[in-house]
């Protein structure tokens, strides 16, 4: 495998010193035992004419030794050998007690107990699912809780914390407060394609901050100060140790392998036989964010070479959680419709923009449930993961933020369906089913009402249910509705504006104040064809 940064687009010429380009130029080449799938040499080549090649070779236990696939030593020859050679110790549970300068102890089950580096050592404690839970060294402790670290520095009297937001798994945002304030800062994320992070944006000064990497996760370029200890992956890495949690296991980015055994065996995979390689050896085309089961990251999907038995170390691994009941209903006639509508969807220039929202939603209010008014971006799942994501206050988005997309996503997707009925979409299988009952319940109350469905845009861009001369109507299936975007364009019209709601529907204050002042009414509809004043 050859990685380089091209100073053009094109990636037709060969890589060389004179051809290379960009912020942190490189040029890695690794070879590999095609038996075996054993690294056999990792090559940095020289960034500009006068520099000089870093080549690491690798050496493994002879053919029929115990743990052929475990490095038993490197060496490196050229412009940087470091301390050389390094030297790997393994134990009879295949678990690296030696590695270079570092030495490692294991529980009983299997997990890195300790990490020794000189005088230094670090502890580690796991939770009962046998995630990370505490890491203690001399620099401090840090306490794992799913999305939130929770630092308190050696000698130090408070703790500081950081808060990582995603949507289906990829992270877009984090909020960080140091040890002792009394307020947060809050960055975006952008990610490259195996979901690790390279960019940060302040969300207060504006200020960027970009970091580049190679395929495996090694530092490009000169290093940043990035706003938490997050990298590859977005996961955990230890200043100590330089190691990763991955998943389940430690991950050693400059030798692209694991530092224990892969616990999962796909007997239907020639890359799962080599029990350490990082993501089959291409971190390219695959990823392993689990540390069990490597899986496509051509799109972030789901896609995986993962056996049926593996299904379940997927669906928890920290970057992918599967949506099971969607998948069920994929695998249906009528699921299978949906998905050919959806591959529409995803080739419609609406695409793009609504993506580029989906990814810098910050988290949604308590009970702003759209799912009746919005038909999904990228699976049934996302919405409801990112509609769920309210254990946060302090990182709620202004009043309705999610609303206001998911109104959006109504507009961009009746493009897409050329405003088919729900029972046209439900007989096509188009729209999975749990996304229907709002818009049944909306085509239920127009018609009762006499009020024929509206598809024009009012100023600002928002679409109302129905314009009846100079009243707007609105129909809402929610648990809760705020005085969103949308509302505020309906009501810059200056026409009347009204709502139906459901009879569990909590309507906020300011909201109901502006209707009132439009002329409007808030109704309730109790049943087919009954209808009360909300707050009757």
């Amino acid at each position: 495998m050859t990685a380089w940064s091209p100073s053009s687009a094109s990636c037709t010429a060969a890589p060389s010193s004179t051809t290379l380009g960009g912020p942190a130029p490189y040029w890695e080449s690794f070879t590999y035992d095609t038996a075996t799938g054993n690294r056999l040499s990792a090559t940095q080549h020289a960034t500009t004419a006068s520099g000089t090649d870093t080549v690491a070779a690798y050496r493994y236990p002879a053919a029929g030794a115990p743990h052929p696939h475990a490095v038993a030593q490197i060496a490196a020859t050229g412009a940087t050998t470091s301390t050389q050679p390094y030297s790997y110790s393994w134990d009879a549970a295949g678990d690296a007690t030696q590695l270079g300068a570092l030495t490692a102890s294991y529980d009983s089950q299997g997990k890195t107990a300790t990490i020794t580096s000189g005088t230094s050592t670090q502890t580690r404690v796991y939770d009962a699912g046998g995630s990370l839970l505490l890491q203690i060294d001399p620099t401090g402790s840090t306490l794992f809780l799913g999305d939130t670290e929770v630092r308190l520095a050696a000698g130090a009297a408070s703790a500081s914390a950081s808060r990582t937001y995603s949507v289906e798994g990829v992270p877009f945002a984090e909020r960080d407060a140091a040890a002792g304030a009394t307020t947060s800062s809050l960055y975006w994320l952008g990610v490259d394609v195996d979901g690790s992070p390279d960019v940060e944006v302040n969300s207060a000064t504006g200020q960027v901050t970009k970091r580049f990497t190679d395929p495996f996760g090694n530092t490009r370029g000169t290093g940043v100060s990035w706003s938490s200890d997050r990298g590859f992956l977005n996961d955990s890495s230890s200043a100590l140790s330089g190691l990763t949690q991955v998943g389940a296991r430690l991950y050693d980015s400059a030798t692209g392998s694991f530092t224990t055994a892969d616990p999962l065996l796909d007997a239907t995979s020639f890359a799962s036989l080599n029990a350490y390689a990082y993501a089959g050896n291409d971190p390219v085309t695959d990823t392993d964010p689990s540390g069990e089961c490597l899986q496509s990251n051509g799109a972030l999907t789901q896609a995986t070479n993962c056996g049926a038995s593996k299904g379940s170390a997927t669906a928890a691994s920290a970057t992918m959680a599967a949506d099971h009941a969607q998948a069920a209903y994929e695998a249906t006639p009528a699921g299978q419709k949906y998905l050919a509508h959806y591959a529409d969807y995803l080739n419609s220039p609406a695409f793009a923009e609504a993506v580029k929202r989906l990814y810098t939603l910050p988290k949604a209010k308590p009970g702003q449930e759209t799912w009746g008014e919005q038909l999904d971006l990228m699976s049934a799942n996302t919405q409801m993961q990112m509609l769920q994501m309210n254990s946060a206050a302090e990182a709620a988005p202004e009043d309705g933020a999610a609303e206001d997309l998911g109104a959006e996503f109504e507009g961009l997707m009746a493009d897409v369906f050329s405003g088919k009925s729900s029972a046209d979409l439900a007989d096509s299988g188009a729209v999975p089913p749990q996304l229907l009952r709002g818009q049944q319940f909306e085509a239920d109350t127009l018609e009762e009402l006499g009020l024929t469905k509206n598809t024009a845009k009012v100023p600002g861009g928002s679409i109302p249910d129905s314009v009846d001369g100079g009243q707007i109507w609105e129909v809402k299936d929610v648990k809760y509705q705020a005085k969103t975007h949308q509302f505020r364009n309906y009501l810059a019209t200056g026409k009347q504006v009204n709502i139906v709601v459901n009879s569990n529907t909590v309507v906020s204050a300011p909201l109901r104040q502006a209707i009132a002042r439009s002329g409007g009414e808030i109704l309730v509809r109790r049943g087919p064809g009954a209808f009360v004043p909300y707050g009757e």
